[in-house]
């Protein structure tokens, strides 16, 4: 890892931070129409956060992101990362069989949490949800409302939920950006953000920091869409950051996509209904993640076990054909 060091503000707390070299992938620099190739990638210690100093304009962002996952999008990338065609089906149209299982996955775990909680909100907010395929399945009854991100809304609209998955880890202005959407709450609603957090091997007992200091860092130095990291600590301060009080944050992670862990935070705009939820709901989350927990070691020993038979009726097979 390269150890020089220089100081910078963070994007979440403004204070100071790290910053070791790092590159632009090809397919960023081909797709946003960069001229840069190098960048660095800089570490907060103060709130655990983590960014690519070069951030991304309006025009910039909507290069990447435009016709996402369609097939000029899918090309490019296999073109520049062959690898991606792992991820796709045999066409190059689609995710395949295990990127579809993970992403259903957490579609059930959001059911089973929200049900958990008992919150059955009637008018949703959808931030960076792209067509709304989670939302509208999650919430099949209630009214839902999918806004880009830079997107325009009307300015007396208020929401039950505000959901935004797997957004703020693509955005160049984090804060800003949720600042914008943080008046179209209710004053009785509530905010759902969630992130990957994939910064350790056991996210559970390492921060970015320790994370940083063994050098994992190292991992996380080629940009791609991901712009911004984020741990419990950090996406907390984002929270409060915008002026709205952390209710639980909890990390989770899923059957079909045990390598990936995610960080979800709730939170609302009032203190008092911050620390009263947080009673309330704190046993049955904790609840619902051993449970889960539980539910995801069974899917994976399951498709351990399964992987161990096709391997050994594969070697049967080839024992046959070698004494043909």
């Amino acid at each position: 890892m390269n150890t020089d060091i220089e100081s910078a503000k963070c994007l979440i707390c403004e204070g100071e931070t790290f910053s070791c070299n790092a590159k632009i992938s090809p397919f960023i620099i081909y797709r946003a129409k960069l001229n840069i190739s190098t960048t660095m990638i800089r570490y907060c210690q103060i709130c655990d956060f983590a960014f690519f100093q070069r951030r991304l304009s309006d025009k910039e962002a909507s290069l990447i992101y435009a016709n996402y996952f369609e097939k000029e999008y899918i090309n490019t990338r296999i073109i520049c990362e062959p690898n991606f065609a792992d991820y796709m089906d045999e066409n190059n149209i689609t995710q395949n069989y295990n990127e579809n299982i993970a992403i259903s996955a957490r579609k059930i775990f959001y059911k089973n949490f929200f049900n958990a909680i008992n919150l059955h909100p009637t008018n949703i907010l959808d931030y960076g949800g792209g067509v709304g395929s989670v939302t509208y399945d999650i919430f099949a009854e209630a009214g839902i409302k999918v806004l880009d991100v830079g997107g325009n809304i009307n300015p007396s609209e208020k929401y039950d939920l505000i959901f935004s998955a797997h957004t703020a880890e693509h955005l160049s202005y984090p804060v800003k950006n949720f600042l914008e959407i943080a008046p179209f709450l209710k004053d009785d609603g509530l905010i759902f953000i969630e992130t990957p957090n994939d910064w350790s091997k056991n996210p559970t007992t390492e921060s970015l920091k320790e994370s940083y200091n063994k050098n994992i860092l190292a991992n996380k130095m080629i940009m791609h869409e991901h712009i911004s990291f984020f741990s419990i600590t950090s996406l907390e301060a984002l929270v409060k950051k915008i002026a709205l009080f952390p209710i639980y944050t909890f990390l989770y992670s899923v059957g079909g996509d045990s390598s990936q862990t995610h960080t979800i935070c709730l939170a609302c705009k009032q203190p008092k209904m911050a620390n009263d939820k947080r009673m309330e709901w704190k046993e049955k989350i904790d609840q619902l993640l051993l449970i889960n927990n539980n539910q995801k070691n069974l899917f994976n020993q399951k498709n351990k076990n399964l992987i161990k038979k096709i391997i050994r009726k594969i070697k049967k097979i080839l024992h046959f054909l070698n004494n043909i």
